[in-house]
């Protein structure tokens, strides 16, 4: 057998005609043959299905996912709000804390404040004096609080006047030592009753008689603290005034209805500066 022979009974391709005179190539496979003149059906490509794209990597969030989530957020929000918080103190200015104020003791001497020594019981007069001097000091001067008109008033006393205070305060509860205390008991040791009784008694009987109206307005002021059981409004004080005036003066304010002191006490004194003069163009000076 020749080798051409061979090969194609090896599988080799040949050439065959078509009716229209062209020419395909045909392979046989391996020991088998085509027959003679016998074309190859042509061969119908089959349909292919369409390549599908890659889905795009979707993961459901899962629980411990979002928790984590939530976390963060709440962290975020809290250094946010902290970071307020300090933005907001750096702006706000520092509170000054007052150092506790102290009795001004050592300002006493400037007003001319005295020390008692409570030598002179017999003197209740001079007693009252130096308590109404140093309660004028210490509320309108130094304006101190009843705290410290206490302790200004116990620096100020003195010898027998100081140890009287330690006797009274040694048994005396401490809540109870206060400025009202001082005075009530400065009042029951130093000014009797006897001197404040006479001293109501002199105020009940008050008269200007033929002294200038100044004379006894100084007076009635001076001794009407000692009728305040009487003196309950203004009203009172005006009429107990009035009551005082001379005998000229007084039937001029009796039918006037004045409840104001110091209106009256002025009308009072251009009244009688009225007479003085009328008087004086009579009597030809």
């Amino acid at each position: 057998m020749s080798e051409s022979r061979l090969a194609r009974d090896n599988g080799s391709p040949r050439e065959s005609s078509n009716e229209d005179g062209s020419v395909r190539m045909k392979t046989n496979a391996p020991g088998q043959s085509n027959p003679p003149d016998q074309a190859d059906p042509p061969r119908r490509s089959e349909p292919r299905e369409p390549t599908p794209l890659p889905e795009p990597n979707q993961t459901t969030p899962t629980i411990p996912t979002i928790q984590s989530a939530q976390q963060e957020c709440l962290l975020s929000m809290k250094e946010m709000f902290d970071q307020l918080v300090m933005n907001i103190r750096r702006e706000q200015p520092t509170p000054v804390v007052a150092a506790p104020s102290r009795a001004p003791i050592d300002k006493l001497a400037q007003h001319r404040a005295t020390t008692f020594t409570g030598e002179n019981e017999e003197k209740p007069g001079e007693a009252e004096n130096w308590l109404e001097r140093t309660t004028q000091i210490l509320t309108r001067q130094l304006q101190c609080s009843d705290e410290h008109k206490l302790e200004c008033a116990i620096a100020l006393l003195a010898e027998e006047a100081l140890s009287w205070w330690e006797t009274t305060t040694l048994t005396a509860p401490a809540e109870s030592v206060t400025w009202k205390f001082f005075v009530d008991e400065f009042k029951k040791k130093y000014i009797n009753e006897q001197y404040l009784a006479d001293r109501r008694k002199k105020f009940l009987h008050l008269k200007q008689a033929n002294r200038p109206i100044e004379q006894y307005v100084a007076d009635f002021c001076k001794y009407c603290k000692y009728g305040s059981e009487y003196i309950k409004t203004e009203k009172d004080k005006c009429r107990m005034f009035i009551d005082g005036l001379s005998d000229e003066l007084s039937p001029m304010f009796t039918t006037l209805d004045i409840t104001d002191f110091q209106i009256l006490v002025n009308r009072a004194i251009a009244t009688e500066s009225k007479m003085r003069n009328a008087e004086k163009r009579k009597s030809g000076f």
